[in-house]
């Protein structure tokens, strides 16, 4: 009985890295809360949990650097929305079909889309006369920080996870990386707690920024894996 080598296919990959892509995620949504900062002077930003006057104060008086940031925050969902498509035809790439490729995808796809939302309605609020009505002013706030907010980082939590539980079983990814994405996945499901809990409103940039380094490390410890085909014995 002679025992045949196995026989691998290599994936080969023509796409910019993933964690490039990350990497201007985070870049891009930095700049636009630096700018506002700048701006503004460093201001405090109204929560939609603070009077209503201190943010129509907040969006009339700083309203050229609002509209800067939902440009950057519009802007930053598009690497956020290549980065999944990207990273899941990665792991499509190396055979790995399990459905966690399907709900990182979904969860990608939807923070990406919400953050262009929130981008959007942010942009609104910069918009002159807006901010005169306080009704028209918290439901706008409310709309801007629930879709930027507890909808892009919750499902930015399922991006995560997907990738964990498919990546991590076959060590396409490092065993820390998986278990540190799967707490931070966690984090991040859990802030939608704060929609009825208010003060769970902490776990929102914790799963944010954390996520968002998590993506990047993610992104450029990928394996490109080589895969087993067949392997026979005759």
């Amino acid at each position: 009985m002679e025992r045949q080598q196995p026989t691998y296919l290599e994936y080969k990959e023509r796409m910019p890295s993933p964690g490039v892509l990350a990497l201007i995620y985070f870049l891009v949504f930095a700049a636009g809360m630096a700018f506002l900062l700048i701006s503004s002077s460093g201001a405090s930003y109204p929560t939609p949990y603070d009077p209503v006057e201190k943010a129509q104060h907040f969006y009339s008086a700083f309203s050229r650097g609002i509209r800067a940031q939902s440009f950057f925050i519009f802007w930053s969902a598009l690497p956020l929305g290549i980065y999944t498509a990207f990273m899941t035809a990665r792991l499509r790439g190396l055979n790995l079909h399990r459905g966690g490729v399907n709900i990182a995808q979904f969860g990608g796809f939807g923070a990406a889309f919400f953050i262009a939302m929130s981008g959007l309605a942010t942009w609104v609020l910069s918009q002159p006369g807006i901010t005169s009505d306080p009704g028209t002013t918290r439901m706008i706030q409310l709309l801007a920080f629930g879709t930027g907010g507890t909808g892009a980082v919750v499902l930015s939590g399922l991006l995560i996870a997907g990738i964990c539980v498919t990546a991590g079983i076959d060590k396409i990814i490092p065993r820390w990386v998986m278990w540190s994405g799967l707490v931070i996945a966690l984090i991040s499901i859990l802030s939608m707690v704060n929609l009825v809990a208010p003060d769970a409103s902490i776990l929102l940039p914790i799963g944010r920024f954390t996520g968002i380094i998590w993506m990047i490390i993610t992104g450029f410890t990928v394996k490109r894996k080589k895969l087993l085909l067949k392997q026979q014995e005759t």
